[in-house]
């Protein structure tokens, strides 16, 4: 670890603030720099690279247990350390990170249980494709020895003669039968038979007058940043967007990542979200924003939907946006 003083410590590039099995009291935020997270199981890949704004280490307070990982500086980093005794006013003060521990938390219960379905899968598997025990083959019965058979008798001669000549039988002339003439046909029949051979008759098929079509789905939409221009087309084929910044403990990128144009560093990283419901659009602040999210100027309640319209104003933090239609 590099320099310490009551609140802060910096960290040099590549040098590491704890290790993986370390024990540890306190927790971080960063400041400035950018820390990644290892394992010896990955070797050299990282789990995650945190940059500012970030925390790491709340685990070993949450659970009073070794590092889980180890963390190193891949730049000069300066970190804003927290003791267990200031964990409970920290969160208290700042919602914001209690509502990312609990996401982070509930994040690493889901892997752990998909996980383990695989592996219980994996398992079915082996058991189904093991060869079948071998089956108990019964000893080969003893060899069975040859009784001798007595010489086949000779064949007997016939004892009558057969007759020279056959007499020939009498021949019977056959005469043939009379062919009887066909019925009379009657008028009435023939009539009939004409009725049935012809085609049944056509009745013709009205189809429903088609439904009214219904107004399209609010697609070709953008956010357009007021200051940059920069646009963020709204897909039209999806239901929710959730606009924020990359949050790196998560492993969560938003569909709306307004971090690069977030240079006040005002945005959280799960902000808002916009949501569609058939042809209406709305937009939904999310639990643990810290800096407010606005619309037309108002700022709204956390959770409530409220309803959005192309030349709306939106803002979420102090990044200014506008609801353009395509």
């Amino acid at each position: 670890m590099g320099k310490t003083s009551d609140l802060y410590v910096e960290v040099p590039a590549g040098q590491f603030l704890f290790r993986e099995g370390d024990s540890g009291a306190e927790m971080y935020i960063i400041e400035s720099g950018s820390i990644a997270i290892l394992r010896a199981v990955r070797g050299s890949e990282p789990l995650a690279v945190l940059e500012p704004g970030d925390f790491l280490g709340e685990m070993a307070i949450l659970e009073d247990q070794p590092r889980f990982a180890s963390a190193q500086a891949r730049a000069d980093s300066r970190l804003l350390r927290i003791e267990r005794a200031a964990f409970a006013e920290l969160l208290r003060q700042n919602v914001e990170i209690a509502v990312r521990i609990m996401r982070k938390l509930a994040l690493r219960q889901r892997r752990a249980e998909l996980r383990v379905g695989e592996l219980q899968q994996e398992l079915k598997q082996l058991r189904a494709g093991s060869p079948a025990p071998p089956v108990p083959v019964a000893p080969a019965a003893a060899p069975v020895q040859a009784v001798p058979v007595a010489p086949a008798a000779a064949p007997v001669q016939a004892a009558l003669p057969v007759a020279a000549s056959v007499a020939a039988a009498p021949v019977l002339a056959v005469v043939p039968e009379p062919i009887a003439a066909p019925p009379p046909v009657v008028a009435s029949r023939v009539v009939a038979d004409i009725a049935a051979a012809a085609p049944a008759p056509v009745i013709p098929v009205v189809s429903p007058p088609a439904a009214p079509a219904m107004p399209p789905a609010a697609a070709g939409l953008a956010l357009v940043h007021a200051a940059s221009g920069q646009r963020f087309v709204l897909e039209p084929g999806r239901a929710e967007f959730l606009v924020g910044r990359v949050d790196p403990v998560t492993g969560i990128t938003p569909e709306i990542n307004l971090g690069p144009l977030d240079t006040a560093r005002s945005l959280s990283r799960r902000h808002a979200k916009l949501l569609r419901q058939g042809a209406l659009l709305f937009l939904r602040e999310e639990v643990g924003t810290a800096n407010g999210t606005f619309l037309n100027g108002q700022r709204l309640a956390t959770g409530a939907a409220v309803p959005v319209k192309p030349g709306d104003s939106l803002r979420f933090g102090t990044i200014e946006i506008v609801l353009a239609a395509l």
